[in-house]
């Protein structure tokens, strides 16, 4: 099984503050579309390279970075758009029990603070 880091940014989310189930849900809603194109990102990144190990080491080299960044970028950008509803799903669970963990840690971080990252199995 494969495991993706995610960066999660909790800079904007006074954890305090977020109580009910309701609550998780709704800032898990809104981290959502972030955490979409990230995974995205990830999923465009194992994907090159995949494709890098086939091709030869001489036409691997004259593929520039900017057309790995590009692929990378539109992958994630993808990903967010056209996700499946099942993904969607199962990523907002996963968020909720993300920020849960993250609020149950001892100096829970407040809105000025920093941010945190996911395992996305």
């Amino acid at each position: 099984m494969v495991k993706y880091e995610i960066p999660l940014n909790l800079s904007g989310v006074d954890l305090q503050a977020v109580d009910t189930d309701d609550d998780f849900r709704r800032v898990a809603t809104r981290l959502l579309p972030a955490a979409l194109e990230e995974l995205g990102r990830a999923f465009g990144e194992a994907a090159w390279k995949r494709q890098a190990v086939k091709m030869a080491s001489a036409i691997k080299d004259q593929e520039g970075t900017d057309d790995k960044k590009e692929f990378i970028r539109k992958a994630g950008r993808t990903y967010r758009r056209f996700a499946p509803a099942s993904d969607r799903l199962a990523l907002v669970d996963l968020l909720v029990r993300r920020l849960r963990e993250a609020k149950d840690q001892s100096g829970t971080r407040t809105k000025d603070e920093g941010g945190s990252a996911i395992t996305v199995q």
